[in-house]
């Protein structure tokens, strides 16, 4: 068996709901699509609604 690592893209409005998904994301702006932020979280998995 073959390890591959794999890539998910999740575009959401609920910052709080996609917090808790990713590893690290990117903040978009709402005009001209220009990259705000690109955030890391150092959190363990899983994570919990208290998270």
């Amino acid at each position: 068996m073959q390890n591959k690592q794999l890539t998910i893209v999740f575009v959401t409005h609920n910052t709080i709901g996609g917090g808790v998904l990713i590893k690290s994301g990117i903040v978009m702006a709402p005009h001209l699509s220009r990259v705000v932020a690109d955030i890391s979280i150092e959190a363990s998995y899983p994570r919990t609604e208290e998270f």
